[in-house]
């Protein structure tokens, strides 16, 4: 779906794209980094509205230095910031952007009520743009990257503004793309759990280079093992022991402790027998994807030391 190959892009003295290697698959993919990482200047790269300096890239296979025009065809764009026409109905809105896309008038306008019916907005659609909520005015931001019907839809930070529950339901929108329409889609966020609840693979990012690319099922396997103990008696020296053997702890609350790098159980019980300490509790705990994410960023801060 999609292939990059060494591409750089520099903005003056900053590089906001080195080297970068990729190649995506079909299916909903997650894009994470820090924020200045360099998610949506990949995003507009692979669009063709920055130009790299060096590299190749191509999407669905059309290239991103001659053919971004075919690509903004097969494509959706959601942007992170508000790109609306002031005055604009909503649903007229939409429509004018699927003529863009080269959809007759008749067509856009009937493809622009489908495609607000699949987000569910009702009444709204016919309210001046700048009159809209937050929510009302991400979901015709992502209508508009849908309405003629891409193969890929790239979105740029999508739940940016919204409570928990117009996040929940935008991230369900997102995921029905591919899941009742087979639309593939690159989530750019800094928002972890989004990603985690709805992509099948992830991308990391970070200064400009790409850190980690696999399945988010695959990346969790490669985490150690952690577990989650309640323990009762002199702590201190208990924990300094643990310490000692290379087992990594952290204070949840009360008496309870997160424990990592640990390969054996025995060994746990064993201390804590001998400091006389009661295990009243072990319990293996899933890892999540901020600890890979932490700990990936971890990997290339002390590999640049």
């Amino acid at each position: 779906m999609i292939t990059i190959e060494n591409l750089t892009k520099r903005y003056q003295n900053f590089t906001a794209l080195e080297n970068i290697n990729l190649n995506i698959n079909p299916g909903t993919i997650g894009l994470l980094g820090p924020n200045g990482a360099g998610k949506s200047t990949l995003i507009k790269s692979l669009l063709g509205l920055v130009r790299p300096q060096s590299g190749k890239a191509r999407v669905l296979d059309f290239d991103i230095f001659s053919q971004y025009q075919q690509i903004r065809q097969h494509v959706g764009y959601m942007p992170e910031n508000d790109s609306y026409i002031s005055g604009l109905e909503g649903v007229h809105y939409v429509a004018y952007c699927a003529q863009l896309c080269g959809i007759p008038a008749n067509t856009a306008r009937s493809r622009a009520h489908e495609v607000l019916d699949f987000l569910s907005m009702g009444e709204e659609r016919y309210r001046p743009l700048q009159s809209l909520s937050t929510g009302m005015r991400q979901k015709i931001k992502l209508a508009q990257a849908i309405v003629h019907d891409p193969q890929l839809v790239l979105l740029d930070e999508p739940t940016n503004g919204l409570d928990p529950e117009g996040r929940e339901e935008m991230l369900q929108l997102i995921q029905n793309l591919w899941k009742k329409y087979q639309i593939s889609f690159i989530l750019s966020t800094h928002l972890l759990p989004d990603v985690e609840k709805i992509c099948q693979s992830i991308v990391i990012i970070h200064e400009g280079k790409i850190l980690a690319h696999d399945s988010l099922e695959k990346l969790l396997a490669q985490q150690e093992e952690n577990f989650i103990i309640k323990a009762r008696g002199n702590l201190k020296p208990f924990l300094k022991e643990l310490q000692k053997q290379g087992i990594h702890t952290t204070h949840l609350h009360g008496d309870e402790f997160k424990i990592q790098n640990l390969s054996q159980s025995l060994p746990l019980f064993q201390i804590a027998a001998k400091q006389n300490v009661e295990i009243r509790r072990f319990q293996k705990v899933k890892s999540s994807l901020e600890e890979i994410f932490l700990h990936t960023l971890n990997l290339q801060k002390n590999h640049e030391e």
